[in-house]
């Protein structure tokens, strides 16, 4: 019964040098873990208030470049609307502008020259005639 108090006893300070190992890592672990824990809590204080801050010029930033492309929609809506009107205008004027053309070509050149010719062949002595009164 000696032999087995005595593996009991060996047995005994085995477990207690075994319990006291893992006594020791556990302890190590758990720093480790607060360690970790304490650097998540700073990080968290220092990038998250950063985070929300770039969040927030993002959105304002969004904000403003639809507002733009609200008013570059509008712009453009006004320039079709000018176009448009030009395009009217210019339909418009082209036919009149064809019209006169037609007619244009139309005068028969020699014959208003004569005319001129003939004019002038008759007011000349008409001319001499006022200028002989001055």
């Amino acid at each position: 019964m000696s032999e087995n108090n005595r593996s009991e006893k060996e047995l005994l300070a085995d477990m207690v040098k075994l319990q006291k190992t893992h006594n020791k890592r556990q302890l190590v672990l758990v720093c480790i873990l607060a360690v970790l824990v304490i650097v998540v809590v700073i990080v968290s204080i220092i990038v998250v208030p950063k985070a929300v801050s770039t969040l927030n010029e993002t959105k304002n930033l969004v904000m403003e470049v639809e507002d733009n492309m609200d008013g570059i929609e509008d712009a453009i809506s006004g320039i079709n609307e000018v176009m448009s009107g030009a395009d009217t205008i210019l339909n418009d004027n082209a036919q009149g502008v064809a019209d006169a053309l037609t007619a244009i070509d139309s005068i028969d050149i020699d014959s208003l020259n004569n005319s001129i010719q003939s004019l002038q062949d008759i007011l000349k002595p008409l001319a001499n005639l006022v200028n002989a009164f001055n």
